[in-house]
């Protein structure tokens, strides 16, 4: 009769296979690079199931340094959106959620898609998106406390949702801000049954929709009969006027689409034509609007990328605080960075000295790889940024990296958000710059 193994002998075996699949890179749930951003790594990878597919979306940094990132997680057949907070050295903040992470799957058949995340002066964090349920999409808005547990004075139960239609509606949520009143201005898209329409909702704190907005808290701004418009991103001036930045689409042309409103809905004719400002972007192109950032002197930057001659570059555009083209900036109030290498602008944020930074992707052949891009006042590349004012990001080296999402902490540094996909499965990744472009590995 063969002897059992003591339970010592199996205690040890489990220790030591446990040991050696961490050395082999094994991701269990909720895994992550605890090194955070210090030596050798300077990244963070946070993957939620090993055979899910995890990405990151938006971030914000919160007053005390910690760092909010909004996430998706994809089982293959569902979305999850999650927030994931870490401390300022790049590791997971376990007092937040559970082990550092709030996931949000809401009914078992739904997928939640989160493409926003902004956060109040209170602590407390508000996360936008959409949700799917078979052939309709909402929009939902979240709430979460500062501890990674929902808002129970929010919505229902800290989650609220919009719907157009009472019928297979087809609205999305991209991207939040919130005023001075602490409401929260959402911005997005719908369809009226023909075409898509750029849309703005605006939410009282309690997860209400503000009905001194627009009507009953909705504004859409529709196009040419034959195009499709998209809100992609939001930005709110001190004086309580809204701007949103999205694009116009024909199918045959595309467009950059910003438009300004007053604090009450209506548009602001003041700004552009008719409140529509106009774009300098070179003719015969297709332009995407993506991203949007004031500055202090009420100068507006926005981002995205250009497609001509069969090639793809990163795009900013600044006007006037009237809507109209800053022509001292780049060529006539148009910058760009044009390579050899296709480039997609994603977002754009200001560094403390007002220089302007652009992130987004790029093709390397074989491989997809991130790419950060400092431009000066006046638009001209910033030299002194990596290697003639771009960076392109190899970090995992051994990934395909895709970056969404950027922030510039109060020091300078830049903190940027996607994913790095190895294999068939991707994870979260968390990446962050000095102020001279070269990665922050320090102890």
């Amino acid at each position: 009769m063969k002897k059992k193994p003591s339970s010592k002998k199996i205690f040890i075996s489990i220790t030591f296979l446990v040991f050696l699949l961490s050395l082999i890179g094994f991701t269990t749930s909720g895994q992550s690079s605890e090194s955070g951003f210090n030596a050798p790594n300077g990244f963070f990878l946070y993957k939620s199931e090993p055979k899910n597919n995890d990405s990151g979306r938006a971030v914000a940094i919160q007053p005390d340094g910690k760092i909010v990132i909004l996430g998706l997680s994809y089982d293959g057949k569902n979305n999850r959106t999650l927030v994931l907070r870490l401390n300022s050295d790049g590791t997971r903040d376990n007092a937040f959620g559970t082990n550092g992470v709030f996931t949000y799957g809401g009914k078992e058949k739904g997928s939640f898609f989160g493409s926003g995340i902004a956060l109040q002066p209170d602590g407390k964090i508000v996360v936008v998106g959409d949700s799917s349920y078979g052939k309709s999409k909402h929009v939902f808005v979240m709430r979460c406390n500062s501890d990674g547990l929902l808002d129970s004075t929010f919505g229902e139960g800290g989650v609220t949702t919009y719907k157009s239609r009472a019928n297979e509606s087809q609205d999305m949520g991209s991207g939040v801000a919130l005023d001075s009143d602490a409401k929260i201005v959402v911005v997005g898209s719908t369809h009226d049954g023909k075409n898509r329409q750029a849309m703005i909702l605006r939410y009282n704190g309690t997860g209400t929709l503000d009905s001194s907005f627009g009507k009953g808290g909705v504004v859409t701004h529709s196009g040419l009969s034959d195009a499709d418009l998209w809100g992609r991103s939001v930005a709110i001036q001190p004086d309580g006027k809204v701007v949103m930045v999205g694009y116009s689409n024909t199918g045959k042309k595309c467009d950059v689409l910003t438009v300004r409103y007053d604090a009450d809905g209506s548009p602001d004719k003041t700004f552009g034509e008719g409140g529509v400002a106009l774009s300098s972007c070179p003719p015969g192109g297709h332009d995407w609007g993506r991203s949007i950032v004031i500055q202090p002197d009420k100068k507006l930057i926005v981002a995205g990328n250009t497609r001509s001659g069969g090639k793809t570059y990163t795009m900013l555009l600044r006007y006037n605080a009237d809507g109209k083209p800053d022509k001292t900036f780049g060529n006539g109030g148009f910058a760009s960075t044009a390579d050899n290498r296709n480039d997609w602008g994603q977002t754009v944020t200001l560094m403390p000295d007002g220089k302007i930074v652009i992130v987004g992707n790029t093709v390397s052949v074989p491989k997809y790889v991130a790419s950060v891009v400092r431009h000066n006042h006046d638009g001209t590349l910033d030299r002194s940024f990596g290697k003639d004012g771009i960076v392109v990001m190899k970090t995992p080296p051994d990934s395909n990296n895709w970056v969404f999402a950027a922030v510039t902490q109060p020091d300078g540094k830049i903190v940027l958000v996607g994913r790095a996909k190895s294999g068939k499965t991707s994870e979260i990744l968390i990446v962050r710059y000095k102020t001279d472009g070269t990665l922050d590995v320090s102890l």
